[in-house]
C-alpha cells in the first residue's frame, strides 16, 4: 500500500516517507489520515497542504484527482494534479488580517467612547459638583482667615483646569466628529 502514496517520476514510485516527505509536517498526518480515508472508499480526492521546496521555501498546494483501482477494487494509484495556491492564500489571509483589523478599530473605537462617556459623564459631574460646593466658601471666604480664602480660590482654578483637562481628554478620546 505504501505505493499508492506516490507518484511516478521518470517510471519510478517513491515510497510513503519520500511522499511524506514533501509536505509541510504540520500537514502530513492530516493528509495521510485522508488519504487512508480516501483509499477505502471514494473515487475522486482533492487537498489543499503545504509543500516544502528545496531550500525551505513553503508553498500552498492544491492537489485534486482520482484513485485507479484494480479490478479488484483495490487502489494502486492516485492520479491527479497539483496547483501552486499560495497567491490565492496569501491574499486570503490578508483578507483575514483585514478583517480583524477592522474589528480591532472598531473595539477601539468603542472602548475609547467609553473612556470619554465615563471622564465626562461621572469624573466631570465630580468635578462640577465640587465647583459648585467650592463658590459659596468662596463668596463668604473673606471672613475667614487669609490664607483659608488663598486656599478655596487655587481649588476652584484648579478644579477649572482639571474640568477643562476632562473635556479635553473626553475630546481628544472620542471627537463628536467621528460620529458624524
Amino acid at each position: 500500500m505504501a505505493v499508492i502514496y506516490g507518484f511516478q517520476p521518470k517510471g519510478k514510485y517513491i515510497s510513503a516517507e519520500e511522499w511524506r516527505s514533501l509536505f509541510h509536517p504540520d500537514d502530513v498526518q492530516r493528509l495521510v489520515d485522508e488519504a487512508d480515508r480516501l483509499l477505502k472508499d471514494q473515487e475522486k480526492f482533492q487537498f489543499e497542504y503545504r509543500a516544502v521546496r528545496p531550500g525551505g521555501e513553503i508553498r500552498w498546494i492544491l492537489s485534486h484527482g482520482r484513485i485507479v483501482r484494480n479490478a479488484d477494487g483495490e487502489a494502486i494509484q492516485m492520479i491527479g494534479t497539483h496547483t501552486d495556491i499560495s497567491d490565492r492564500k496569501q491574499y486570503e489571509e490578508a483578507e483575514k488580517v483585514r478583517e480583524m483589523t477592522g474589528k480591532l478599530l472598531h473595539a477601539q473605537d468603542s472602548e475609547r467612547r467609553r473612556i470619554a462617556r465615563e471622564l465626562h459623564d461621572s469624573a466631570g459631574q465630580i468635578v462640577a459638583a465640587l465647583q459648585m460646593t467650592l463658590i459659596p466658601l468662596e463668596e463668604q471666604a473673606g471672613k475667614l482667615d487669609g490664607d483659608v480664602s488663598k486656599g478655596i480660590r487655587q481649588s476652584l482654578e484648579f478644579l477649572q483646569q482639571l474640568s477643562g483637562e476632562l473635556r479635553t481628554v473626553s475630546y481628544l478620546l472620542h471627537p463628536p466628529l467621528l460620529d458624524e
